[in-house]
């Protein structure tokens, strides 16, 4: 049996082959082998080579590129048309249930809304709670330590008046 030589270069029917591939990603190769009038052991050949493949992936990558790039503009455009509307809106309204539902929407976005299952949501205290086992003896031994460290010679009377210190 003789091996099949794999494709030497792209041409136009293997460029529209690309194409077919992006158009219809679920088909399968006898339905591609209908479209083009080639046999669907050829069509793996080519479709398995590694000059297709890289065809491929190099148009693939170029569309996911321009849809990734492109969400994010067509999400500001949707962002500002609802922000403006609400705009218009809340100018031309009078009911008072409109203006406080859009505003709690507004502040529930941005992460001001009340919790459901606490209500308000509580600011966080970190505290350290330290536990030591001592005996009775290291407590008596430390504490003499800790007193005798903080014991500060008394203060000398001072004898002459001061301009802070009012007079007796």
């Amino acid at each position: 049996m003789m091996s099949a030589k794999p494709i030497q270069k792209m041409n136009s029917a293997h460029d529209q082959m690309v194409l077919w591939v992006m158009q219809n990603p679920g088909g399968t190769l006898r339905q591609m082998a209908a479209q083009f009038g080639y046999t669907v052991p050829w069509l793996c050949q080519v479709v398995n080579s590694d000059m297709f493949k890289a065809q491929l992936s190099e148009l693939m990558n170029g569309v996911e590129a321009l849809v990734v790039a492109d969400i994010p503009t067509k999400l500001k455009g949707i962002a500002s048309l609802a922000v403006d509307r609400m705009g218009e809106v809340l100018q031309r309204t009078n009911d008072d249930d409109t203006i406080i539902d859009a505003f709690d929407k507004v502040m529930h976005r941005y992460g001001y809304a009340p919790n459901a299952k606490n209500g308000a949501q509580a600011p966080s205290i970190n505290q350290q709670n330290n536990v030591f086992y001592i005996t009775p003896d290291q407590l008596s031994t430390a504490r003499e330590k800790l007193i005798t460290a903080h014991q500060a010679p008394a203060p000398e009377q001072l004898t002459e008046q001061s301009e802070l210190m009012p007079q007796t």
